[in-house]
């Protein structure tokens, strides 16, 4: 009868246990990162998923892109272009986590930059 409670017990505390664990937030896009940061430190490879996806909006945004004198498909061209060599001088370090907001934002504006999205 002991073994019985002594398992239910358990079982009871794992379950407890697994209720109290945040959620686990995958990154795909820049409001999932941002989200993420709330309860969590990030991985450079979910920034750069992130700074992806800042990137994109900004391309396809058409009045922020016309306002400017540029239009969306010479963005997501020049994107395309420079994509993978900003994302190497932004992100050299693979081993790297953050978990402070404005220094998060700065990277993706510092990679929008650079890939032509935004100015």
């Amino acid at each position: 009868m002991k073994y019985i409670l002594l398992v239910v017990v358990v079982a009871g505390g794992i379950f407890l246990y697994s209720k109290k664990q945040p959620p686990t937030v995958v990154v795909s896009n820049h409001q999932e990162l941002f989200l993420k940061l709330d309860s969590s430190s990030v991985s450079i490879d979910e920034v750069k998923e992130g700074a992806y996806s800042f990137s994109k909006f900004f391309c396809n945004d058409e009045e922020y892109q016309t306002s400017g004198g540029k239009s969306v498909t010479s963005c997501l061209a020049k994107y395309e272009d420079f994509k993978e060599m900003c994302a190497d001088r932004i992100f050299p370090d693979s081993s790297a986590s953050f978990s402070d907001k404005k220094q998060v934002m700065g990277l993706l504006s510092r990679y929008t930059k650079c890939v032509g999205a935004s100015t």
